[in-house]
């Protein structure tokens, strides 16, 4: 089930990021980057064109808010970039579809576009996903234009923090997630490479995200580049 992407990884990133990659360094702590791997799309995408930074329409669940920096093979951030992402709510049922959980056709619920600033950041607020059988708690994201798509793909987050999430009482009552990281069929290890979302306390209860998405793209400086692709792929805000 994995992606040829990320099956190719090796192939596929600069002189520069394959040395990251062996040696484990992160953009924070070295000059070399990385292009993030891709991910199967899964089952439950659709876009409903939704530019919004607040993708919760009322859903409960313990506050999260994601930055996202995109950023290219050189670490440089790449502004004007739009950012889709997707997730599951506590109870593990994403929104459109009819599925195990139940029928949630037509709705719209956890999903949303923001466009990366000029320091190369998208924000999300959101809440902390719940879980569903065989996966581990996970978000789907892509990183595209209105015509190219440079990445597709998902994180996981740390499993003692989803061990701290599942046993408050918002979420106690389905418990943990059975499947792990190392169990998951997508990320197959406990601190999956470069898909590890980075997650502490907010201090008034809930988190805040952070995850450096690298891509193939050139450094995108126009500044109405965000009104030509909504011009070409209308959004509508709710």
């Amino acid at each position: 089930m994995r992606s040829l992407g990320l099956v190719a990884l090796g192939s596929t990133l600069p002189l520069r990021s394959r040395a990251a990659a062996w040696m484990g360094v992160h953009p924070k702590h070295a000059a070399a980057c990385w292009l993030t791997p891709q991910e199967t799309q899964g089952p439950f995408y659709f876009n409903p064109n939704l530019d919004r930074q607040n993708i919760t329409e009322e859903k409960t669940g313990l506050p999260l808010r994601l930055d996202f920096t995109v950023i290219d093979e050189n670490c440089t951030p790449i502004p004007n970039v739009l950012v889709d992402i997707w997730h599951c709510d506590k109870d593990g049922v994403y929104s459109g579809y009819n599925q195990p959980g139940g029928n949630t056709t037509g709705q719209t619920f956890l999903r949303g576009i923001q466009v990366t600033d000029a320091g190369g950041v998208a924000r999300f607020d959101t809440i902390y996903p719940g879980w569903y059988q065989g996966r581990a708690t996970h978000i789907h994201f892509k990183a595209r234009t209105s015509q190219t798509t440079y990445v597709t793909s998902q994180f996981a987050f740390p499993e003692s923090m989803n061990g701290a999430v599942y046993a408050t009482p918002l979420y106690v009552g389905r418990g943990s997630n059975p499947t792990s990281n190392a169990g998951d069929m997508v990320f197959q290890s406990s601190t999956p490479q470069y898909l590890l979302l980075d997650v502490t306390t907010n201090g008034s209860g809930g988190y805040n995200g952070t995850f450096t998405m690298g891509i193939n793209a050139p450094v995108r400086t126009r500044k109405n580049t965000w009104g030509e692709m909504k011009g070409r792929y209308p959004s509508k805000t709710i």
